[in-house]
Formats: C-alpha cells, structure tokens, sequence
C-alpha cells in the first residue's frame, strides 16, 4: 500500500492544458518520487485519462493519449500495449484477468469497446450494438461494471460533434453485445468532451450513475 503511482498530463484537447512528463512512482507513500521508465516530454501533448490496479496480481494498466500502458512490477516499468487512445479502463469485479477499455476521441473508426481475458495483454473488440464511430465520432467516453452482476457493462459515449450525450449502452453479457438505455443529450450538459463521469451500483446492477456539467 506504499506504491503509489501517477499519470501526469492532462489528456484532452483543452488549448490551455499543461502536457504531463510521464509516470511517476513514489514506494514511500508519497513522501518522494522517481521517474518509472514511461516518460514523456513536457509540451509533447501526452496526459493520462485513467490507471487502475488488478485486485488480484498487483498489475498496473493506464489509459493515455497513445493507448494502453501495462505495468506487472508494481510500475517500476512500463509496456505500451496499443497506440490508439483509451480514455477509460475498468477491471470485471471479482476477476483475476477480465479488463475492459474504450477507445476514444482520436480513435476515428478504431473507436470501440475493448476487451481482455489475459490481465491486459490483448484487447480483442466487443462493440456489437454500438454507434458506428465511422458515421458519428466519439469524443470522450467512460465505463462502469456492477459487482452485483458482473456481466452488467456500462459505457457512455459523447458525441464529438456535439459535446453532448451520444448514448448510455448497456451489456448484460459481459460486453459481448450491447443496447441503448438513453440518448438523451442534456444529460451531460454538452462538456462531455471534459465533465464526464459513470458508476454502476455495486449493490444493483440495474442502477447507474452518470455525472457531467
């Protein structure tokens, strides 16, 4: 519980964002910091949208702006595993090897949800159901699983034209195949490019919940 881990830069397009340097590794509790061997140079537009744990065997996996990052020494070091964006990575709860991620605002036709039955090595697609992101970019799009039925996937997907509400899908089979649950756009305020935000109830797996402006 001493390892602490953070991705620095800010991941959107936002004109005024400050790029990050990479991953940083602190064993002491925060107290100091090194570099980890994924670095970055500062104005080079690189930023993190997301980094989880495996409950299980300590893996580290970040979402960034050029894909997924892996880490399996407690992030000493770092593996990039795709180089398309991922703006949101979620672990199946109860799982030892089951992830899923969604890939994202410069994604173009690759844009998808994403996932992994082997702790993050591969990412095989699951986007049945889905918008086609050909017809209609996604901008920024977020994931959420209910521990109360582990095969309840959540994604929202934003509109990259419009900022706002593309769609709230819904799997019930892991993400194998998916329905829409709403489209309605006010739902996030039309900053979804920015203030997006998704949490399925670990006690209900028919209850989500979705935050923006």
């Amino acid at each position: 519980s001493n390892n602490v881990i953070i991705g620095t830069g800010e991941p959107t397009n936002n004109i005024d964002r400050v790029a990050g340097a990479g991953i940083f590794r602190s064993t002491d509790a925060g107290a100091t910091w090194a570099p980890a061997t994924m670095n970055s140079p500062i104005g080079g537009g690189h930023g993190f949208h997301v980094m989880v744990s495996n409950p299980t065997y300590g893996t580290l996996l970040a979402g960034a702006t050029d894909g997924v990052w892996r880490s399996s020494d407690a992030g000493a070091s770092w593996t990039q595993i795709n180089n398309v964006q991922v703006t949101d990575i979620v672990y199946k709860p109860g799982s030892a090897d089951t992830a899923y991620c969604v890939r994202a605002i410069s994604a173009g036709a690759a844009a998808s949800v994403r996932w992994s039955t082997n702790d993050g090595l591969t990412w095989p697609k699951r986007s049945n159901g889905l918008p086609d992101p050909v017809v209609v970019a996604w901008n920024k799009c977020k994931l959420a699983v209910s521990a109360a039925n582990r095969e309840y996937v959540y994604v929202t997907i934003v509109d990259n034209n419009t900022s706002d509400l593309l769609g709230l899908y819904r799997s019930t089979d892991g993400s194998a195949t998916w329905t829409l649950r709403t489209s309605a756009p006010n739902l996030i305020g039309g900053q979804g490019w920015y203030n997006l935000s998704l949490a399925a109830d670990p006690n209900d797996a028919e209850r989500v919940i979705m935050g923006g402006t």
